[in-house]
């Protein structure tokens, strides 16, 4: 992680973007019960609540090993047979992949007939995990790598407002960092903390703390507010959300 990682304090926004989220699930899958979802790029499976009256068994797939993983692949080839699931989830992994049309593709092969596809991509977003944060994508963008299944819809955050409110606390961990480093050049081992591991020393603390979870906290309240606002429904030719989530189903 680097310090570029460290200043994108986005707590407020994914509050947020977790209630648009639900909304767009609720609305795409309805009703419908005990399918069979695949996550790809799963992490810890974040949002694997919001398909708890959905969903009767979640499978996680990643190209890394971790607690919630079922299953460590190439990042290429997924490895299930042809129609498969009945919902392909993956949200914030486009970005990261060398070739996101193959993702895309190989959704739709496990994909039954007739199975969505719930996908997130970021269009306004800070540079992360770097150096693998290759793309952004506009709505159109995402419709044409989509273009062979049917029924896509995009939309998903589209809230300047959210986005000005953790603008100045993530400038003012910029600054504070930038202090830091005047007094102690960071090194392996006293880096700032890495979501929540203690690396570092007593100072890299106290401004780590300092600096981010009273802005986590007040952002997080501020936030609450803008869940009464419409998301972006992606009908706007020049919708600029911040993270698009598109829905779409398997011809």
């Amino acid at each position: 992680m680097n310090r570029y990682d460290l200043i994108n304090c986005h707590w407020s926004q994914d509050t947020y973007f977790r209630h648009v989220l639900s909304q767009r699930i609720k609305a795409t899958l309805g009703d419908k019960k005990n399918l069979r979802l695949l996550d790809i790029g799963c992490g810890a499976k974040p949002y694997k609540d919001l398909f708890a009256k959905n969903v009767s068994e979640y499978i996680g797939i990643d190209i890394e090993y971790g607690r919630a993983v079922n299953y460590v692949y190439d990042g290429v080839v997924i490895p299930f047979e042809d129609n498969s699931f009945d919902v392909v989830f993956c949200t914030s992994v486009l970005e990261h992949a060398e070739q996101p049309w193959v993702i895309v593709n190989e959704a739709y092969r496990v994909l039954k007939p007739g199975g969505t596809v719930i996908f997130t991509a970021p269009f306004h977003y800070d540079v992360h995990s770097a150096p693998t944060d290759y793309w952004r994508f506009t709505s159109h963008g995402l419709r044409l790598l989509f273009k062979d299944y049917t029924n896509i819809t995009t939309g998903g955050m589209d809230n300047s407002f959210l986005r000005a409110l953790w603008w100045p606390p993530r400038k003012l961990f910029a600054i504070l960092y930038g202090l830091f480093s005047l007094i102690r050049k960071p090194t392996a081992t006293t880096s700032f903390p890495d979501h929540g591991t203690k690396k570092g020393g007593i100072i890299s603390w106290i401004v780590f703390a300092v600096s981010h979870y009273p802005s986590w906290f007040f952002l997080n309240m501020l936030s609450l507010p803008f869940m009464l606002f419409p998301a972006d429904d992606g009908n706007s030719n020049y919708s600029n959300g911040l993270n698009h989530i598109l829905t779409a189903r398997k011809r």
